[in-house]
């Protein structure tokens, strides 16, 4: 949290809980990792991914920035510490990103911004010293994007060849047209109730497999007695006394 937000402002929460979907990923590549071992050895392995261990791991350049110059980073907004321009801007009517630290791309977005006067300034010129004045620069840019809306500017941009996207919403991002190619919407038919729902689909994409295929949500206890059975090896008669003392859930009917 310390590293997100503006800078000079309070530290910020990122809008997910990325500690628990990092640490599943993280399990599922240590549990591959076993069973690739298990078929060559036929020993298992105990994994373990500690939340914390898992949000270490995440400070990535940041981490070797302080370990290497012992100096403590803080929130650079919705930049990066060493690339300029590679932000965030406001437009007209909302926000986009704009990408051109490169050379080629800071040719280009100064072509597309009418503003080829500072392409070779001083304070300009080069990545680094674009870093070391990235507040002269912003607030250049942020002078002259508020007076076109997104979508102007991101047809100007890509017609120039200057790398940026819109900074969608939840529903924009969910109704994109890339999402839908991807099909990363779907609709999934649940068995349990009768109905039909939405939810995000697999980002991972296996064409010779076919299509990815969503199986109904099971309802509460659905699977027990499958999983005390075969999982547990439990007997009949001690799943029954289970079920019989509400020890363990059972599937209802009336479930919704």
């Amino acid at each position: 949290m310390s590293l997100t937000g503006m800078a000079g402002g309070p530290p910020l929460r990122m809008g997910v809980s990325i500690s628990d979907h990092v640490a599943g990923i993280y399990a599922v590549t240590g549990i591959l990792a076993a069973l690739h071992e298990r078929a060559r050895t036929g020993k298992g392995r105990r994994i373990e991914v500690p939340l914390f261990s898992t949000m270490i791991s995440l400070l990535s350049y940041e981490a070797a920035l302080h370990l290497y110059s012992g100096e403590v980073p803080g929130p650079v907004g919705s930049g990066h510490r060493s690339l300029m321009p590679y932000n965030a801007v406001g437009t007209k009517d909302g926000y986009i990103v704009i990408d051109a630290h490169l050379p080629k791309f800071w040719s280009a977005l100064c072509g597309a911004l009418q503003i080829e006067a500072i392409e070779n300034d001083p304070r300009f010129r080069t990545l680094d010293v674009r870093n070391r004045n990235r507040d002269e620069l912003l607030k250049i840019l942020n002078e002259i994007f508020p007076a076109k809306t997104s979508r102007e500017w991101l047809e100007i941009l890509e017609t120039k060849g200057v790398p940026c996207a819109p900074i969608n919403d939840l529903k924009s991002a969910l109704e994109d047209e890339i999402t839908s190619a991807l099909k990363m919407v779907v609709d999934i038919e649940h068995e349990g109730v009768g109905l039909t729902f939405q939810a995000v689909g697999n980002p991972i994409r296996m064409p010779d497999a076919g299509e990815p295929q969503y199986s109904s949500p099971p309802l509460l206890g659905e699977h027990t007695e499958v999983v005390l059975r075969e999982v547990a090896g439990y007997s009949d008669d001690k799943i029954g006394l289970l079920l019989r003392d509400e020890v363990v859930a059972q599937k209802s009917e009336t479930q919704l």
